[in-house]
């Protein structure tokens, strides 16, 4: 289930990133969210 979530979050957040800023940007920042997000879970 934890999984999951994170997967729904990184999609929300994905989306988001990809109109604002640089594919670059993306993994460098998404990447350390996911991390926190399963932390935090």
């Amino acid at each position: 289930m934890a999984t999951k979530f994170i997967a729904t979050v990184m999609g929300s957040r994905l989306q988001v990133l990809v109109s604002q800023e640089p594919v670059h940007h993306i993994h460098c920042r998404t990447h350390p969210a996911l991390v926190a997000d399963g932390y935090l879970t």
